[in-house]
């Protein structure tokens, strides 16, 4: 073949697509569900940004939450294909509602007890007979209950408030309540939306006990049929 015949032949196929470079495979959307705290969603972010997932062929459609048992609600009732979160992560698994493929980390002091001064609350001995907001069956709540009985509170000493963390934070800032058990970041709202409030303890006070370890579940009809999936997830 000549130059001529070899520059035609090879624009004919450049035209009719047969030199044309392969077409990028599809990649593997999963539906995530998280909590924007910074020990449960600080990898994913991190994951996302360094290109982790794109590398493993998957795409994240991220759903966030406010707490995790909003998390697995979504999860068991099918909207969710997996869920990263903390306290809870220990709590629907047991009882035969998702599974649990991978530990993230162990969460030391992200959980905090926060108290206004301005309402006679400036210590342990202070809490007996107040309310204290807080979303039950976290993070937070586990830490409280340690922090209580720690400091010699029968916890039906005090009155929860079973509040989303946004609202219990939205409590406390309005005076609606003495005390709050967050989680960080809302600890940033309570320090500045209050003046004067005070962080009386975190969990690291209470360390290994009021120890929570974050991590990742999938849906129980997911996980047999997309272990290759979830093999990726942990790759990331």
């Amino acid at each position: 073949m000549d130059r001529r015949q070899f520059l035609t032949t090879t624009a004919g196929l450049a035209l009719s697509g047969l030199a044309a470079p392969a077409i990028a495979q599809a990649k593997t959307k999963i539906r995530v569900g998280y909590l924007h705290t910074v020990a449960v969603d600080g990898q994913i972010w991190t994951g996302i940004d360094r290109g982790s997932f794109d590398k493993q062929g998957l795409e994240l459609e991220m759903r966030q939450f406010n707490t995790g048992l909003e998390l697995f609600q979504a999860l068991i009732g099918g909207s969710l294909d997996v869920l990263s979160t903390g306290a809870v992560l220990s709590n629907f698994p047991a009882r035969g509602q998702g599974k649990v493929f991978l530990i993230n980390d162990i969460e030391v002091a992200t959980a905090q007890l926060w108290v206004r001064p301005d309402q006679s609350v400036k210590s342990f001995a202070d809490l007996k007979g107040k309310r204290i907001a807080t979303a039950t069956g976290t993070t937070a709540h586990v830490f409280l209950d340690k922090a209580l009985r720690a400091n010699n509170i029968d916890p039906k000493e005090v009155e929860l408030v079973n509040q989303t963390m946004p609202a219990a934070v939205t409590s406390f800032v309005s005076g609606a309540v003495p005390a709050v058990a967050l989680w960080v970041p809302f600890n940033v709202t309570a320090r500045d939306k209050v003046p004067g409030s005070v962080k009386l303890a975190d969990a690291s006070a209470y360390y290994p006990q009021a120890a929570i370890i974050d991590g990742w579940a999938a849906a129980n009809s997911y996980y047999e049929p997309n272990k290759e999936t979830l093999a990726k997830l942990l790759g990331v």
